[in-house]
């Protein structure tokens, strides 16, 4: 795999266009963190999304635009906006979506709402 890390829409910002690790279908929402760090959308809101095998992809939406970003934070050294446009940004907005409806999800119905919000503002943000 090539490197699936960008550096040139926002400097000094990176940004990813591909699975880091491709999980395989069904997906599932393991677990979401509500952070408590402020900004216009209440927060980052973190999700972990799990695929057959149980590996677990970190994914957050930020507290600003509530933008779709791959990583546990922010603040980690992993995080990496998802490149607009690019197939992977379908393919994880398509994943999210197909964790929430799934019959195996183990979330809280105040946590599905908080995901199915922070992923239709996050939509809105790259034209989809």
């Amino acid at each position: 795999m090539s490197n699936i890390f960008m550096k040139d829409y926002i400097p000094g910002y990176k940004e990813i266009e591909d699975w880091p690790i491709e999980p395989k279908k069904p997906y599932r929402i393991v677990e979401v963190c509500q952070y408590r760090d402020g900004g216009p959308q209440g927060g980052t809101l973190g999700i972990y999304l799990a695929g057959k095998k149980g590996k677990t992809i970190p994914f957050f939406f930020d507290k600003i635009l509530s933008r779709l970003c791959y990583g546990e934070h922010q603040s980690k050294e992993e995080a990496a906006f998802i490149k607009v446009g690019c197939s992977f940004e379908k393919e994880i907005y398509d994943a999210i979506t197909s964790a929430l409806e799934g019959t195996n999800i183990m979330l809280s119905q105040s946590n599905r709402i908080d995901v199915k919000k922070a992923l239709e503002k996050a939509q809105v943000y790259s034209g989809t």
